[in-house]
């Protein structure tokens, strides 16, 4: 290949490296202005919440930013980029060329032939272009860093797009991609309550707006009633209660249109249709109780408002200024329809849960309020309450004594039982119906324990079992209504000797005062064990679920004291049998063989508390 045709092809690939360059420029240059148009114009549609005009004005302007920016930057410049725009880039790039190639493009385009001239021009400047290489000329680093620069621009347009903070995002996806799209929902929107309606002619129609994605300082509703020729504008209030505002239209007695608007946004427009519709003049409520409230059937006239027990039937009678064929009770925004009678209408409830009613007809379809809202309030049903009157407190008493405990006992509504239940020494546990509480909302009665009957193998008397000193009695009552429960606390009668006596040691020397009292701080802080423990089963059973870090703290801390407790009892009995006490008479052997027992008996208490630690 002769030098002239070697010169060509390296013009030629440089020519094709500077279209390359100038294309990935073009192209970065365009993903960057795109993105620096879409900030700006999101910025200037969200000055004016994105109404359709603000949006259509930045689409186009973003539009022609783009547009304008492809052609200035990529399709101008790739055809301005001949064979003599390249050459003029390659001089000024390699000045050692000083000239050549360009006296050589405009020798060859005079020329139909080459000359020995021409051949040596094109030899002298491959000699330069051998210390030039393509690569050195136009880099590759210039092409990758344009190009990269674009792709980072579309990158940020596409984050913007798909999940940008804020208004950004929703502006950016709207501008590029929401003229695609059939339905667009709002970033900032003006939920209006109740829209478009029917009403009653003469009735009041208080209207809400609540904003979405703003909140502005202000807000005012325009209308424009039938009669009317221009719409009249009205600032709204702040809501008392819930955000937003509200504005009360009094005694509408005409058809009209409204809409809202606050800081550039505007809602849809609405249309209130006035109808004339018979007046309600009253209203009559029958209740029906359910039988275990024990209440009789109670009449409210002139009624309203609801206030019962779960389960009660009310019978709702309305009467209005004319017949109302197609008259509706809508409870909780279910719809039932009423039995119409001449001017008389009647429909039911139950009630069931707290809630709101209110009167009216069908009209074309359409439900027409007749009355404001009523409410309906459940009342609830509460628990018993009982509790202990005698003895109020622990009882010692004789193996031959009779304890009487009175308990006074109360509901609501009406006790179902009360009962009272007791257990010997941690025995089968026995229930005794009180008769007298069955029935009323209150009662009193009592149990006499004839502990005289109440014996255990410990001991007989005429044949009998009989209970010994030390034994224990524990009772609670229970009160019930139709469907919860209550119990009091726990309560203990103790089994006391007829007289105490004290003994003195042969061999040790020692009283055994000290000992019977250890014995009795034991069995003392026992009892108090036995009642925490069974004030925590209560208070888990009523918290439903409630607190359970509070019984599972006090779990562990009565774990713990049982477990102290046992080991004392323990070390008592060790040391009664070390002083060689239990050897003296039947009763000391009986008070070693009862701390012996003890720590083996407390030891399903400890797991109990356990479980329930565990809970």
């Amino acid at each position: 290949m002769n030098s002239s045709a070697n010169l060509q092809e390296y013009l030629h690939q440089i020519r094709r490296r500077l279209r390359v360059t100038t294309a990935s420029r073009g192209l970065g240059g365009a993903a960057l202005i795109a993105l620096i148009a879409t900030i700006v114009c999101v910025f200037i549609a969200n000055r004016f919440a994105f109404s359709d005009g603000s949006v259509i004005s930045a689409r186009t302007l973003l539009f022609a930013a783009v547009i304008a920016a492809i052609v200035l930057l990529l399709v101008l410049p790739l055809r301005a980029l001949n064979r003599r725009r390249a050459a003029s880039q390659l001089e000024k790039s390699v000045p050692a060329f000083d000239g050549r190639v360009s006296t050589f493009l405009d020798e060859t385009s005079r020329r139909e032939r080459p000359t020995p001239l021409l051949e040596l021009l094109a030899e002298d400047a491959m000699r330069v272009a051998g210390t030039a290489p393509v690569d050195r000329v136009v880099t590759w680093q210039r092409i990758v860093s344009y190009a990269a620069m674009g792709v980072v621009a579309v990158g940020v347009l596409a984050w913007l797009g798909s999940s940008g903070p804020g208004y950004w995002g929703y502006g950016t996806a709207r501008l590029w991609s929401g003229w695609l799209k059939t339905v667009d929902a709002p970033l900032y929107q003006i939920v209006v309550t109740p829209g478009s309606t029917t009403m009653r002619q003469g009735a009041d129609l208080t209207v809400t707006a609540e904003m979405v994605g703003f909140e502005p300082g202000a807000a005012r509703l325009f209308a424009k009633f039938e009669s009317g020729m221009q719409w009249e504008e009205a600032p709204m209030q702040r809501r008392v209660e819930g955000n937003g505002f509200e504005f009360l239209f009094a005694g509408v007695r005409e058809p009209m249109q409204y809409y809202i608007a606050a800081e550039g946004v505007r809602s849809d427009g609405f249309d209130v249709q006035v109808v004339e519709m018979p007046n309600v003049e009253n209203i009559k409520l029958t209740y029906s109780y359910p039988k275990w409230s024990g209440l009789e059937q109670l009449v409210e006239d002139p009624g309203g408002d609801i206030r019962a027990v779960d389960g009660t039937e009310v019978e709702i009678e309305v009467k209005t200024d004319k017949p109302l064929p197609e008259g509706v009770l809508v409870l909780n925004d279910n719809q039932q329809g009423l039995r119409a009678s001449g001017d008389t209408s009647n429909g039911r409830l139950t009630v069931s849960k707290d809630g709101q009613y209110y009167l009216g007809a069908v009209y074309q379809g359409e439900t027409v309020r007749l009355t404001e809202d009523f409410f309906v309030t459940m009342v609830p049903d509460n628990k018993p309450e009982v509790k202990l009157m005698r003895p109020g407190r622990d009882w010692r008493a004789t193996n031959i004594e009779e304890v009487v405990a009175e308990f006074e006992a109360n509901d609501d509504f009406g006790l179902a039982s009360l009962e009272v239940h007791y257990s010997v020494n941690g025995g089968e546990p026995q229930a005794v119906p009180l008769k007298k509480a069955s029935g009323s909302k209150q009662a009193a009665a009592d149990h006499t324990f004839f502990l005289e009957e109440l014996g255990t193998p410990g001991g007989t008397m005429a044949g009998k079992p009989q209970l010994v000193p030390g034994d224990i009695v524990t009772y609670y009552a229970v009160a019930k209504d139709h469907k919860t429960s209550v119990q009091t606390d726990m309560y203990f009668i103790e089994v006391q000797p007829f007289e105490r006596e004290f003994y003195q040691s042969q061999q040790g020397g020692g009283g055994m005062g000290g000992g019977g009292e250890r014995q009795d701080e034991i069995s003392r802080r026992q009892k108090e064990i036995l009642a925490a423990t069974w004030n925590l089963i209560k208070e888990k059973k009523e918290s439903d679920g409630r607190g359970k870090a509070e019984v599972r703290d006090n779990a562990e801390m009565l774990s713990q004291i049982q477990l102290t407790l046992r080991e004392q009892a323990r070390t008592l009995a060790e040391r009664t049998r070390a002083r060689r006490l239990a050897d003296t008479n039947k009763e000391f052997a009986s008070f070693v063989e009862n701390l012996e027992q003890g720590p083996r008996q407390a030891q399903p208490l400890r797991e109990h508390t356990a479980q329930m630690r565990g809970d």
